[in-house]
């Protein structure tokens, strides 16, 4: 049985500027961990995996990343997504050769395979809408919440 998906506004971050894809993703990980969805190793955990196994997916106008990692270093299912004023450089989801540009993340703590599989496939929906993408990185931090919220219920 599907639980209704609602995303923390503590852990979303709108226009922001970052000077690297670790400071990032370390930024991210601190917001879910003050919220107390993921344990203390979680940050190193997904820039570790993330360093093996790139993210970043090039779309038409906004490079997208998806980090995660495994669900030892996760207490509580949530999504932390950034957008940034600047673009940070991800490494192309297997391309070890591409980079990505990437403007908007959706950072996953999940605890469980098939609510995460059930995660990124809503997401990939989201990502190859370039409407919605671009709703979404022109959105204030409330706008986004309510737009993740709408769309990731839907199937979730």
């Amino acid at each position: 049985m599907s639980e209704k998906f609602v995303l923390n506004e503590e852990v979303v971050a709108t226009n922001i500027v970052m000077e690297s894809r670790e400071e990032l993703l370390n930024f991210m990980a601190e917001m879910l961990q003050k919220e107390g969805y993921v344990k203390e190793t979680y940050a190193e955990a997904i820039i570790k995996r993330e360093e093996n196994f790139s993210t970043g997916l090039p779309t038409e106008e906004f490079g997208v990343a998806i980090p995660h990692t495994d669900s030892i270093h996760v207490n509580e299912p949530m999504i932390s997504i950034a957008t940034l004023k600047e673009p940070v450089q991800f490494l192309e989801m297997g391309n070890p050769d591409g980079m990505v540009d990437v403007k908007i993340v959706f950072m996953l703590a999940m605890k469980d395979s098939e609510t995460q599989v059930n995660l990124l496939t809503n997401l990939m929906r989201i990502v190859q809408n370039k409407e919605l993408l671009k709703e979404i990185y022109e959105a204030n931090k409330e706008q986004l919440v309510l737009i993740i919220n709408n769309k990731l219920s839907e199937t979730y």
